[in-house]
């Protein structure tokens, strides 16, 4: 949910050589989000405040790559992590 907080992100991601998909999202995040330049594999305190204050952000991405996913049948990459956390929050 980190890629989408900041940008709507549709582009599969998979494994690739010796790079893990969660290596290949790291490294898209700390390439483009300068916040995360320092992401070493741990979320910190500040990463913890960014991501919680993009939060609403993140969900409105994610609900309108899910609403494209739909429309398109076009499905990955999906996740819907964002109907738990609104049923978490509301």
């Amino acid at each position: 949910m980190a890629l989408i907080s900041f940008y709507l992100h549709k582009k599969t991601v998979v494994a690739t050589g010796n790079k893990s998909a969660a290596d290949i999202v790291a490294s898209s995040l700390k390439s483009n989000t300068p916040e995360f330049a320092t992401y070493q594999k741990t979320l910190t305190p500040d990463h913890c405040k960014l991501l919680l204050k993009l939060l609403q952000t993140a969900l409105s991405n994610a609900f309108k790559a899910e609403s494209d996913a739909d429309r398109t049948e076009q499905k990955n990459p999906s996740t819907t992590i964002h109907q738990m956390i609104k049923e978490i929050l509301h």
